[in-house]
């Protein structure tokens, strides 16, 4: 039988993490699937352990390039290497739900014209802590372009891990972009959301893992600016029959996600006690004009600086983090998607 979807998993150096990633994979309940792990030169056990694999499922094919080629490379490769009707793309250290291929399939056949499926997805750390749930799970939303994109830009729960996309988008939008940074999921994503029909389910789907080793653990203002306003570049350059309103609106809402991550970071700084990091981010929010963001970290810069402000700061931030877990209702969610721990052992 010819694959239906194929699952490109790039990987380095993280054969057990890896073996997980491709039984999340193996084990949904459609199963007219694919695996693409596309490895970047590990010198370790990943190769004997997809080897392993293969031996009991053939829906397995293995890539191991030459040298390490950088990551957005690896990404490309198997992007260009997609030979199904459907395909999505997942982190090695990230785990599917099993029914969730078979969820998107009968989405795409309910409304053909869409691009991309997208449910949620659910944050957690190695050890299966909840860092980030669904808000709710609402009923599925068929969304004309542009709305997707203004969606996905309002959740946090929508990423890649949790997208199935119909293959002939490759011809329209084309591979990552290098100009991007670390945004290059959403340069993608959104690419498509404002010129193509997507179908969004927001119940897991997926779950994206955060450990030491991640991209996003560590972090700062350098890996989204400027890049934020490179996506708006790449949506306009591609996009050029859009009307001036819309195009104002699509910038606004970058700038709003943009400058709501620099206040999140200029925060980190303070914690972390970068003094240079925080006078960069202050600097860029000037630029942006985002007078209000720039005011409440100035003040909590005063604050840190009197005697014994560091220790009131990191108190009192302590104390806010246990009031939400008790009382905040998306601490109750995160509660509630505490059981999808089980999906992260390894065996």
């Amino acid at each position: 039988m010819i694959p239906k979807i194929s699952t490109i998993i790039p990987t380095y150096q993280r054969p057990l993490l890896l073996k997980r990633a491709i039984l999340s994979v193996l084990n949904q309940s459609y199963k007219n699937v694919r695996v693409l792990v596309c490895d970047n030169h590990s010198a370790d056990e990943t190769a004997k352990v997809v080897a392993e694999l293969k031996k009991n499922d053939d829906r397995i094919d293995y890539v191991c390039h030459k040298e390490n080629m950088g990551g957005l490379y690896n990404f490309n490769y198997g992007f260009s290497h997609v030979a199904t009707e459907y395909f999505s793309i997942m982190s090695d250290d990230d785990v599917l739900l099993p029914d969730f291929y078979e969820a998107a399939l009968k989405g795409f056949e309910k409304y053909p014209d869409i691009k991309i499926f997208a449910g949620a997805a659910i944050y957690m750390d190695e050890k299966g802590r909840v860092l980030g749930a669904p808000h709710e799970e609402k009923k599925e939303e068929y969304l004309f372009p542009p709305s997707g994109f203004f969606r996905m830009m309002e959740s946090k729960d929508l990423v890649w891990t949790a997208m199935l996309f119909k293959s002939d988008v490759l011809d329209e939008v084309g591979l990552l972009r290098e100009n991007v940074g670390i945004l290059t999921n959403f340069d993608f994503q959104s690419k498509i959301a404002v010129k193509f029909p997507i179908l969004i389910q927001a119940k897991p789907f997926a779950i994206f893992v955060s450990h030491d080793s991640s991209a996003t653990a560590s972090l700062d203002y350098r890996a989204i600016w400027p890049y934020w306003f490179k996506v708006y570049d790449n949506l306009i350059e591609q996009n050029k029959n859009l009307s001036p309103d819309l195009k104002l609106r699509i910038k606004e809402t970058i700038k709003k996600e943009l400058v709501s991550s620099l206040r999140g970071l200029g925060i980190k700084a303070l914690k972390e006690n970068v003094g240079k990091d925080f006078k960069d981010v202050v600097d860029v929010l000037k630029n942006l004009e985002a007078t209000r963001e720039v005011k409440s970290l100035n003040r909590v810069n005063f604050v840190i600086r009197l005697p014994f402000g560091r220790k009131l700061f990191l108190f009192l931030n302590n104390i806010r983090k246990i009031v939400k877990k008790l009382v905040i209702k998306g601490e109750r969610q995160k509660r509630k998607f505490s059981p999808y721990a089980d999906f992260l052992k390894i065996n």
